[in-house]
C-alpha cells in the first residue's frame, strides 16, 4: 500500500518507472518501499469508433495523506512519467482514498 496502476504505458516503460518511483515516492511518504505495489494495465483507448493512442493515466489507491503530500506526489509522479514518455504527452494522475475498515490484508483490515 500505496497500490499505483499505470494505463498507456508499456510494460518496458512501467518496468523502467519501477526503478525510480517507487523509492523516491517511500521517501516522500516515509513508508517503506517492500508496502508499494505498481501495475501496468492493459487498455484500449477508444474514439469516433477506433482504437486511439491514449495519454498516460496512473491510478494511486492509498490510505489519504495530507493534500501537501498528495500534491507533491502527483509532481513527482507525473515528473518521472515524463521522463519515459516525453514532453508531448498529458499525464493524469488520479488519487482513490481507502478506508483503512475496508483494508484488508491477509483477512485483517488495518
Amino acid at each position: 500500500m500505496p497500490h499505483l496502476r499505470c494505463r498507456a504505458m508499456s510494460q518496458p516503460d512501467v518496468e523502467r518507472l519501477s526503478l525510480t518511483l517507487i523509492g523516491e515516492l517511500a521517501a516522500l511518504l516515509g513508508s517503506d518501499p517492500a508496502h508499494f505495489t505498481l501495475e501496468r494495465l492493459e487498455s484500449t483507448f477508444v474514439a469516433d469508433g477506433w482504437p486511439v493512442h491514449g495519454s498516460p493515466m496512473i491510478e494511486v489507491h492509498w490510505f489519504a495523506r495530507s493534500q501537501e503530500q498528495q500534491d507533491a506526489a502527483a509532481r513527482l509522479i507525473t515528473a518521472r512519467v515524463r521522463e519515459i514518455v516525453g514532453e508531448g504527452n498529458k499525464i493524469a494522475v488520479l488519487f482513490f482514498a481507502l478506508e483503512r475498515h475496508a483494508y484488508y490484508s491477509d483477512g485483517a483490515h488495518f
